[in-house]
């Protein structure tokens, strides 16, 4: 094992003072207006809270979208900063949940009305919603009879007997004949 020595020591230790510095200052500048809940979290929570998303943002980049969306939303649920909102969307895309996408960027937007990237996340909200309508009409076409078929025959056709004719009634082909009484 390897003892580091003065310069490392010095590096680490500038990096751990940028990170502090970098956390307590964003703690400190966010006005309890970007909380969710409009009460600002306890330090322990943003600790536990940022914990998580480092969690969450590994299981993401691995492509595990399912733990990703855990970890982010335990992230969320200890801090209630706004910002997780738009991760949460993310996973959820990537999981084919587009409606929950779209609730989650909504939720963004009116937790932070003036969010810097408010047009961008309108238009991509209006994009999630004519991705999930034209999504909708595809599975509507694939279930609907096709046009001028009329109602879709049955897999075993029915004979029917009245009044001495036997047949598949409806059923083009299949004329209906006489039978011996």
């Amino acid at each position: 094992m390897m003892i580091p020595g003065p310069r490392h020591l010095a590096r680490l230790s500038r990096l751990a003072l940028v990170i502090g510095l970098c956390t307590g200052l964003l703690c400190a500048a966010c006005p309890t207006s970007v909380y969710a809940e409009g009460k600002a979290p306890s330090k322990q929570d943003i600790s536990a809270a940022k914990h998580y998303y480092e969690l969450g943002a590994a299981s993401y980049e691995k492509g595990d979208y399912r733990t990703a969306n855990d970890e982010f939303q335990k992230a969320y649920d200890l801090s209630h900063l706004p910002d997780l909102l738009f991760n949460l969307s993310r996973v959820a895309e990537r999981l084919g949940r587009r409606n929950e996408a779209i609730s989650y960027l909504e939720k963004y937007l009116q937790e932070r009305p003036t969010a810097p990237d408010r047009p961008d996340i309108e238009m991509k909200i209006e994009t999630l919603q004519k991705e999930d309508r034209e999504q909708k009409a595809r599975e509507a076409e694939k279930t609907a009879p096709v046009k001028g078929q009329g109602t879709p025959v049955p897999e075993v056709a029915q004979v029917s007997q009245v009044s001495g004719v036997s047949g598949v009634p409806g059923v083009p082909g299949t004329a209906q004949q006489k039978t011996l009484s």
